[in-house]
């Protein structure tokens, strides 16, 4: 497959229907979007689809094509996006407080595995009883707290 937008192009044109819904959702002219469906199947050798009476249907190979078609197109896509926002430059610090219990605990690892991810994000840790994370969270001195109460606590 050499051109992934004469594809996408072919799955827009079968989910709607027609070129000229199809070219509208594309933002393209219906000659362009027709031009394409032309290029994908002169490239596979096969009719994808029937027309009859200014209706389009798809014939069995484009029925076959566009079930793989989507689910590729789809990841594809979602691939793409992943990328993309996986590496996108995440900046600025973060200040989490809460017991040396809780960090050994449970924060560490969560810690060490963001700081891999996003290693511009400066992350301050500030080890305290509950009752000052708490108190840190309601002044807006730490962004994240993490404390253990028996009971509600009074603030």
């Amino acid at each position: 497959m050499r051109n992934l937008n004469n594809l996408a192009t072919f799955v827009q044109v079968a989910k709607h229907g027609s070129v000229t819904k199809a070219s509208k959702k594309l933002h393209l002219t219906q000659q362009a979007v027709s031009y394409q469906i032309k290029k994908l199947e002169d490239e596979l050798g096969v009719l994808l689809f029937k027309r009859e009476h200014r209706k389009i249907y798809l014939t069995q190979e484009g029925r076959t094509l566009l079930k793989t078609a989507e689910k590729h197109l789809s990841a594809l896509e979602h691939d793409v996006l992943r990328v993309k926002y996986d590496h996108a430059a995440i900046v600025g610090s973060i200040k989490i407080g809460t017991t040396m219990e809780l960090a050994n605990l449970m924060l560490v690892p969560i810690i060490v595995s963001f700081k891999k991810r996003y290693p511009q994000v400066c992350v301050e840790l500030a080890l305290q009883d509950d009752a000052m994370t708490v108190n840190n969270i309601i002044h807006g001195d730490s962004d994240l707290g993490l404390v253990v109460f028996s009971q509600k606590p009074h603030c």
